[in-house]
C-alpha cells in the first residue's frame, strides 16, 4: 500500500461528516458556485464524509474538468466554504447520468387522467371553431 493510498485512507476515516442539509446547500447554489457553464454538465450527487461526489454527463469533457477541478480545488474548497458554510476536504467528478429535476409539486401523478384532461381541452378547442 503507497503512503498517498494510506493518507487518503485515513483522511476519509478523520473527515468531518457535514450535515445532512449541506448536499441541499450545494445543489441549491451550484450554478453560482462553479458557474453555469459548468453546472450545465455537472450536478453534486452526494456527501461521502466530507468528500463532495459530482457527476458529469458530458464524457468529453470528463477529463478537463477532473483536471481543472485538481489545479482549482483551494479556490473552490474557499468558495464552498464562503458560500455554503460546508468545509468539504476534497471533490471527486465522476461519469452519471444526467439530472432530473423532480416533477413539481401538484403535477398529477396519473398520467392517464391528464392525457384524458388534455385530451378533452383539446377537443373543446377544436368545436369552437
Amino acid at each position: 500500500m503507497s503512503i498517498q493510498r494510506l493518507g487518503q485512507g485515513l483522511r476519509s476515516v478523520y473527515a468531518p461528516s457535514l450535515p445532512p442539509q449541506g448536499l441541499q446547500r450545494l445543489q441549491k447554489a451550484w450554478s453560482y458556485l462553479v458557474g453555469p457553464l459548468i453546472a450545465k454538465k455537472t450536478h453534486p450527487i452526494e456527501l461521502r464524509g466530507s468528500k463532495l461526489v459530482v457527476g458529469c454527463w458530458d464524457l468529453a469533457s470528463l477529463a478537463s474538468l477532473q483536471a481543472s477541478s485538481a489545479q482549482s480545488w483551494a479556490h473552490l474548497r474557499q468558495r464552498f466554504q464562503t458560500h455554503t458554510g460546508l468545509q468539504l476536504t476534497s471533490m471527486v467528478i465522476i461519469p452519471s447520468d444526467p439530472h432530473v429535476s423532480p416533477a413539481p409539486e401538484g403535477a398529477s401523478e396519473d398520467h392517464f387522467k391528464a392525457t384524458l384532461g388534455w385530451l378533452r381541452a383539446r377537443a373543446r378547442s377544436r368545436s369552437r371553431f
